[in-house]
């Protein structure tokens, strides 16, 4: 994790973000346009791995978040592709 904020929610609270697709943005000219990347079965949802957190607003009540782990690879149509550093037999709750 480049983040030190991040770095206590990587031992702590990690989860499993199910989708079944996400959008990424690709440059066409000066615009952005969305492109929706899923598996090739179309229906077959698949795991991000990501991590939550809770925190107080001043009024007392609960913000709640998370984020998706990703990383760079150049090889990807997308600029990102979900990263697959994190041990598999460790616990990882569904977000």
């Amino acid at each position: 994790m480049e983040l030190s904020s991040f770095k206590l929610l990587v031992d702590r609270r990690r989860c499993i973000i199910p989708a079944d697709g996400f959008y990424e943005w690709r440059k066409e000219g000066k615009r952005k346009v969305p492109m929706w990347v899923h598996l090739k079965t179309k229906e077959e949802p698949f795991a991000l791995a990501g991590l939550w957190d809770v925190r107080r607003k001043p009024d007392g009540g609960k913000v709640e978040s998370f984020t998706i782990i990703t990383t760079v690879n150049a090889r990807l149509i997308a600029d990102k592709l979900i990263s697959g550093s994190f041990s598999r037999d460790a616990a990882w709750p569904i977000c």
